[in-house]
């Protein structure tokens, strides 16, 4: 999901390459909340996304791939002081 990251911004449309890879994702994360709520079989995370290579933005190591994740997660707040806390 780093190209579409990388590729759109907020309240824009998901670039058509895209949707197939999107819609697997999506039905992933559907299928595990209903194992949440429901129990069952664990999904099988979606390991091989059809990405086109003009907007894969390159690998990345496992180290940058859970920093970017946390970063988008978590972003800084402008506002807040180095301990965090908000002024």
């Amino acid at each position: 999901m780093r190209a579409l990251y990388h590729n759109v911004e907020l309240n824009r449309e998901i670039p058509g390459q895209l949707y197939g890879t999107v819609a697997e994702v999506l039905a992933w994360v559907y299928q595990l909340r209903h194992f949440k709520t429901e129990g069952g079989t664990v999904p099988v995370v979606p390991t091989e996304l059809d990405v086109p290579p003009e907007l894969d933005k390159g690998g990345v190591s496992d180290q940058e791939a859970d920093e970017e994740a946390a970063d988008t997660l978590n972003p800084v707040n402008p506002n807040d002081d180095a301990s965090g806390v908000s002024a």
